[in-house]
């Protein structure tokens, strides 16, 4: 989008060396530490439904949570616990497990994720640590996104396998688009984009669609729109898909955000 908040954001992430306290710098918040109070309670809510079939491990999360000092607020997970998380962490956990179940819906066992646009890399980290829980193995993931912010993502991974003792430099690499003629996308490709295909200029989207999305046997799209393109890349307008309206509900009214699962 023309935007130079965006500008701003790589440039920072570019300057980025430590990991200490960056959730409370302001260039964050305003692209991807922003969800509120009140969505977070929404994506807890949508949890908790998921968890009445498993058990998340909430230290787990909270440790991920931690990294980068976010603004966390109080959320009881259940009757007795009051965690202290940034509403953002929740909305990637929510994230996860709807990824991690349209998944286990189309039989994926062994994927090989691709993700255009990875934030600070947490939904790569969470996602390939919360697979478990599904019987699924993330055997690679790769996130594709501006040279500048994959330096934060790097620093993220790295400090998620030292915090948690996992090895996740093994199993997620960074790249940017340039590079991306150099992937080789195997049949249990899975695409994964949550508010970044959405948002690009149409001769974007169509390239990401010709060098990576028409070749993955799946994938899971949070679409929102950008001001200059309203409608859904025609692409999927071919395959077989699922469409439904994002649950909480994050655009701007009238115009709506929608998950498109393939």
């Amino acid at each position: 989008m023309e935007d130079n908040r965006y500008d701003i954001f790589e440039n920072y992430c570019k300057s980025l060396r430590v990991l200490d306290n960056f959730k409370k710098n302001q260039n964050i918040i305003s692209i991807i530490e922003n969800v509120s109070r009140d969505y977070g309670f929404k994506y807890l809510d949508n949890i908790k439904i998921y968890e009445k079939n498993m058990q998340l491990n909430w230290n787990t999360i909270k440790t991920l949570n931690d990294i980068g000092s976010p603004h966390a607020l109080s959320y009881y997970l259940n009757s007795s616990s009051i965690t202290s998380l940034s509403p953002t962490t929740l909305r990637y956990v929510q994230f996860s497990l709807d990824m991690l179940t349209h998944m286990k819906n189309k039989k994926c066992q062994d994927v090989s994720v691709y993700e255009v646009g990875g934030g600070y890399g947490f939904q790569a980290v969470l996602l390939t640590e919360m697979a478990k829980l599904f019987d699924i193995k993330v055997n690679k993931y790769t996130i594709i996104d501006l040279p500048g912010i994959s330096n934060m993502q790097n620093l993220f991974i790295k400090e998620s396998s030292k915090r948690l003792n996992h090895n996740f430099t093994d199993s997620i690499t960074t790249f940017n688009p340039s590079d991306i003629d150099s992937i080789t996308v195997p049949e249990n490709a899975f695409f994964v984009s949550n508010y970044a295909v959405g948002e690009l200029k149409k001769e974007w989207q169509n390239f990401y669609v010709d060098k990576l999305i028409s070749k993955c046997a799946h994938g899971f799209i949070c679409w929102n729109f950008s001001v200059g393109n309203q409608k859904i890349h025609e692409y999927f307008d071919t395959i077989e898909k699922e469409v439904v309206e994002e649950n909480p509900q994050t655009n701007c009214h009238p115009v709506k955000s929608y998950n498109v699962m393939f």
